[in-house]
């Protein structure tokens, strides 16, 4: 029971807590349009510990004398490296406003990092789509100092719709700034090079935030120079 418990709450708070206990958005100078805590590699093994530590009580506890005075060790140090793993993630995140994105990585004493759209020189964009309809939208922007930031990446975790929305209409306005500019537009890949996405995902997305079609698939619009011959058709004009 432990162990399932423990895994209800890990999803639980990664759905609904991580956002609450962040100090990410508290020390933004100004509110944004869209922001998200982000999870780092030793953050996620360090919020995953107690499942792990968990399970090897339960393995113990026919299999040792000190079975109970082992598991509760285990469990203690479980709830320990949890909130570690907390604490290291909790001023990380990501913020959308209308000009940049603004980052900051997980640790202690990390600074936040300014990425003006002005700045980028190459879109990557596509739309998965999943088991029973669910759309796993990716919006990749390239800035010139080389590094890409995914500005929907996490978009799969956030449950409320009327937070969709708020990230939807966020992307739209990356999307017009990096437009403006003439920023190439190109298709996410697999490693043998085949394009990434569906048209049926763009409907998903749009049938999940009951918006229409068009307002949705501005984003994911490719453009034709970033395509090889045989992945589009010329139509001739009549």
């Amino acid at each position: 029971m432990l162990f399932f418990g423990w895994v209800g709450f890990w999803f639980t708070y990664q759905a609904f807590g991580a956002g609450r206990v962040s100090r990410f958005a508290f020390d933004l100078p100004e509110a944004p349009l869209f922001w998200w805590a982000e999870m780092s590699g030793p953050g996620f093994f360090l919020t995953m510990s107690p499942i792990v530590l968990s399970a090897l009580a339960y393995w113990l506890l026919p299999r040792t004398d000190w079975s109970a005075r082992v598991g509760g060790v285990l469990v203690g140090a479980g709830a320990l490296l949890f909130m570690c793993g907390v604490v290291w993630d909790s001023g990380s995140g990501v913020a959308l406003y209308p000009d940049r994105v603004v980052t900051r990585a997980s640790g202690f004493g990390q600074k936040f990092e300014s990425d003006r759209f002005a700045t980028v020189w190459r879109v990557e964009a596509a739309c998965h789509s999943g088991r029973r309809g669910r759309a796993d939208p990716s919006y990749v922007l390239w800035f010139v100092d080389g590094r890409p930031i995914d500005i929907m990446a996490d978009s799969a975790m956030f449950p409320s719709r009327a937070r969709m929305m708020r990230l939807l209409d966020a992307v739209l306005v990356a999307n017009a700034a990096v437009d403006g500019i003439g920023v190439p537009r190109a298709p996410q890949r697999n490693r043998d090079g085949r394009t990434l996405g569906s048209a049926q995902c763009v409907d998903d997305v749009a049938n999940a935030l009951n918006v229409p079609r068009d307002k949705v698939q501005p984003l994911f619009i490719v453009h034709q120079a970033q395509l090889r011959p045989d992945e589009y058709v010329v139509v001739p004009s009549e």
